[in-house]
């Protein structure tokens, strides 16, 4: 694996050649969430998020205290 790795991204071996966040999908629909609480509130994104089943924590954090959320 580490062979496809620095074959695809020409990342040294053995280093992350991505962000911290390593569930890129989940990443993606939490940033929806963070949209969708701006368009339409905090329970219209927490509800979002409950169906798409992201974590309760993760999802009260991001909403609720955006200080918080990774970069």
């Amino acid at each position: 694996m580490d062979a496809l790795i620095r074959t695809t991204c020409d990342a040294p071996p053995g280093t992350m050649p991505f962000s911290r966040r390593s569930d890129f999908v989940t990443a993606e629909v939490v940033e929806k969430g963070i949209a969708l609480q701006e368009v339409l509130g905090t329970k219209a994104a927490a509800d979002f998020l409950r169906r798409k089943m992201i974590d309760m924590e993760v999802a009260s954090r991001v909403l609720l205290r955006p200080a918080e959320r990774r970069g």
